[in-house]
């Protein structure tokens, strides 16, 4: 064999490996990281844990009521949460739980994150935790289901949740309570329902 043509297969060679690599860079880059968590039952009961706050909800009767004493909540606020609950949009996995790092760095510890838990007929149906907002306030660091894999969460879902039980009663004013408004949830609505939309 001739130097000549040991280095035209040396050649070809080198080219099959550049077209293998360009090839998987992009399968690598044009892959959708993003994941949708979907919750196919309705919920009779939710139970949010906001920083030392216990807020409840129940549904009986065909109507949620909030709180010990079982006050009359805000019907269209409360569908509103579970809407945002129902469809939970994941752009990115950013870690684990398992490292204590990530805990402080998106803010899942105890102390700092936005425990809901929903359930029905007693078995909890969707838990998510939620930790920090994301660097423009759309987004949300947290996880969900029980897995340990920290998500980047579509919407900004701590902004939804960050309330008070005054704040779910009918009538209540939020401007005066500082809490989440209906453009705020309906905002975050609007993006799940603009995916929903695209995977059909």
């Amino acid at each position: 064999m001739t130097k000549l043509k040991i280095r035209k297969i040396i050649l070809l060679s080198l080219d099959a490996v550049l077209l293998a690599v360009c090839i998987i860079q992009g399968i690598l880059l044009n892959r959708d990281t993003t994941k949708l968590f979907k919750m196919t039952d309705t919920p009779d009961e939710i139970h949010i844990y906001n920083q030392g706050q216990d807020i409840n909800l129940v549904f009986q009767d065909d109507k949620w009521y909030v709180g010990q004493n079982k006050v009359e909540a805000s019907q269209a606020y409360v569908e509103s949460l579970i809407k945002a609950i129902t469809s939970v949009r994941a752009i990115d996995k950013v870690g684990s739980v398992k490292n204590e790092v990530y805990i402080e760095k998106y803010q899942l510890d105890e102390e700092k994150c936005i425990s809901v838990v929903a359930k029905k007929n007693g078995e909890m149906i969707r838990s998510l935790q939620l930790g920090k907002n994301g660097a423009d306030k759309r987004q949300t660091y947290g996880t969900v289901d029980g897995s340990a894999d920290i998500y980047l969460f579509s919407g900004s879902l701590r902004g939804i949740f960050d309330l008070t039980e005054s704040s779910l009663i009918e009538n209540t004013d939020t401007e005066e309570t500082g809490d989440v408004d209906e453009e705020t949830i309906q905002a975050f609505l609007g993006n799940i329902n603009d995916l929903e939309v695209e995977q059909q």
